[in-house]
């Protein structure tokens, strides 16, 4: 009696840990999240003022050419025949006026040129974090979560190269005589896809789905059509389609799966793919490494 309750209650600390640290990964990822969505917010409307640069060096134009119109200290620039008022400072001159207008001109034109780079990357941050959100909710294991949770932070803050934040590679499963290799991240994905995988192995995803990346290792080996069927249910269990009655998951040869240039991590293209639908589950799989 004591070794059971010992059991059930270790049991019951072990999922409270796993609940915790899923928790405080997801407010740290729901926080950066914020913070980048703010930044996109910040460079909209940059890029929306950027668009009246050409308007600025219009006006400041217009001001030089009808300086000789002005009385001393005006404030303001009326041009009827144009439909055209320009605000002015009258501790300044005309020329003076002139040419705050083309240094603002200059600032938003320079703004128009960097600001449609900046806003896809912090959009591709906001897509990564989302994807991460995901996979910290399919997350099996505290391992896997701090894997995830490293994989989020800086470079310089990893320790990189300690053998204290060594993680072991993407997990392994394995149904009757066919081995499974899953992604739990992004990264792991790519890392999945283009090196723990060969050519001629089999790669699975939930069609239109966050989810992992997973690859049949083998070596040619042709699959049965229970095999497909197994490894495209686990591909739907460790994507966000996991509570579906069915997912759609889209089956290719490896060598087929293309990444996308200069995309984020785990962005691929593919071609010769088939389609099943199957019910997301992994009750026939047994985990076997990593």
């Amino acid at each position: 009696m004591t070794a059971a309750i010992e059991e059930v209650s270790g049991e019951e600390e072990s999922h409270d840990a796993l609940s915790t640290l899923r928790e405080t990964l997801l407010h740290e990822i729901n926080r950066a999240r914020k913070s980048v969505s703010g930044r996109i917010h910040s460079l909209e409307e940059g890029l929306q003022a950027s668009a009246d640069a050409d308007a600025l060096m219009q006006k400041g134009q217009l001001l030089l050419a009808y300086a000789h119109t002005l009385s001393p200290r005006a404030s303001l620039l009326e041009i009827p025949d144009l439909d055209t008022t320009i605000e002015l400072d009258p501790q300044r001159t005309p020329a003076e006026n002139a040419e705050r207008l083309f240094r603002r001109y200059r600032k938003l034109k320079d703004a128009r040129r960097r600001i449609p780079a900046m806003l896809a990357a912090a959009k591709e941050d906001l897509e990564r974090l989302n994807e991460a959100a995901t996979f910290a909710r399919l997350a099996g294991s505290e391992a896997d979560l701090q894997a995830l949770g490293r994989e989020l932070k800086p470079v310089e803050e990893k320790g990189a190269g300690s053998a204290r934040n060594k993680r072991r590679g993407p997990p392994k499963y394995r149904f009757e005589g066919v081995t499974a290799v899953v992604g739990r991240s992004a990264k792991e994905n790519e890392e999945v896809t283009f090196r723990v995988a060969r050519g001629e192995d089999v790669w699975f995803h939930a069609r239109g789905r966050t989810g992992a990346h997973l690859v049949i290792l083998g070596g040619g080996k042709k699959l049965s059509e229970e095999e497909t069927s197994a490894a495209a249910e686990l591909a739907a269990y460790f994507s966000e389609g996991r509570e579906d009655t069915a997912v759609d998951v889209d089956v290719a040869a490896v060598r087929d799966v293309r990444k996308i240039a200069r995309g984020a991590p785990g962005k691929v293209t593919y071609r010769n793919s088939r389609t099943v639908r199957v019910r997301p589950r992994m009750d026939r799989w047994t985990r076997v490494g990593s």
